[in-house]
């Protein structure tokens, strides 16, 4: 069964452009290849814990354990396979503060662990190739010539931690100026953002078709590696 793994993260769960952007991803995902299992998980409702117990239970005994250390490393656990067992993954978050958003960050840092998601160098990731699109959300202007780009510490990281490192095929599709939607002195940005919308759903409604169209297995039944190539 082709599994795509769903990811929100905005502290919003109304008004959010990144999960309205995601939710238009999935919606065309859903209808492309209906047969996919989708597993969805909210990190602004149930964010995962930081790394603090689970650091500490790596370097003692399974005897010497806290019942929170228990609990961190088997949250960590369920966090990695849920990880590998996707075929293709949807993550959607906005910019704070120049960069990903806090919950991103421990979800990512309980996902690089040395020879289950990283692994040494001249040794192919487990999850080599997998398509991940990241909706992400830009309350100002952060392209290639704006005042600010180089303030922009979202899309570097996001380079470095799923193509560099996980090597991993990344789509980022970009919603920006989103703040001129509700700061009264931006409003004369908001041609601009509504033009950045409505290029990131059409992104996303064709990335979606895309990746539904490689994962589709019925195409050639004799495909078993979870692990497709886009």
């Amino acid at each position: 069964m082709t599994r795509l793994l769903h990811i929100d993260s905005s502290v919003r769960d109304q008004g959010s452009h990144s999960r309205d952007v995601a939710a238009i991803f999935r919606h065309a995902f859903d209808d492309a290849l209906p047969t996919a299992h989708v597993t969805y998980r909210d990190l602004a409702t149930a964010p995962p814990p930081h790394l603090i117990d689970a650091v500490a239970a790596s370097m003692i005994s399974s005897a010497e354990r806290s019942s929170d250390q228990r609990r961190a490393l088997k949250i960590q656990d369920e966090l990695i396979e849920e990880f590998l067992a996707a075929d293709a993954y949807l993550v959607s978050m906005p910019m704070y503060n120049y960069s990903v958003p806090s919950t991103i960050k421990a979800w990512i840092d309980h996902l690089m662990v040395p020879d289950r998601i990283m692994t040494p160098d001249g040794v192919a990731s487990p999850i080599q190739d997998r398509p991940i699109t990241v909706v992400a959300s830009f309350g100002g202007g952060y392209g290639p010539g704006t005042p600010k780009e180089d303030w922009d510490f979202l899309r570097p990281y996001l380079n470095k931690i799923f193509v560099d490192t996980m090597e991993m095929n990344l789509t980022i599709i970009d919603v920006e100026l989103t703040n001129s939607t509700y700061v009264p002195n931006l409003a004369h940005l908001l041609p601009l953002h509504e033009q950045s919308r409505a290029a990131a759903v059409l992104q996303a409604t064709d990335q979606a078709e895309a990746v539904a169209k490689a994962l589709d297995r019925s195409v050639d039944p004799t495909t078993e590696s979870a692990a497709v190539s886009y």
